[in-house]
């Protein structure tokens, strides 16, 4: 259960700060960063009940912070220059 809770988690967050990054707003920046939380704490869970996973599941959430963290960038980027014109 929570393996499936943990997969749709970092899907939707995935997409959404896709969508965030394209169309910027304090309120999708909120809900990025509270479905990326819950990302983590899924898996965090899945490590401290399978700790043979450790492994798969360590870089496996690098590459998705590091992919949310540049995405989430961009969209602060945008945001900014959005609102500086």
């Amino acid at each position: 259960m929570t393996l499936l809770v943990h997969i749709i988690l970092a899907t939707i967050s995935t997409l959404y700060a896709l969508y965030t990054a394209f169309s910027p707003s304090k309120n999708k920046f909120r809900i990025t960063y509270l479905l990326t939380f819950g990302t983590i704490v899924t898996g965090a869970i899945m490590t401290i009940f399978s700790p043979q996973l450790l492994g798969q599941v360590c870089v496996t959430g690098i590459l998705y912070l590091t992919f949310i963290i540049a995405i989430s960038w961009i969209a602060q980027k945008r945001f900014v220059a959005g609102r500086l014109i």
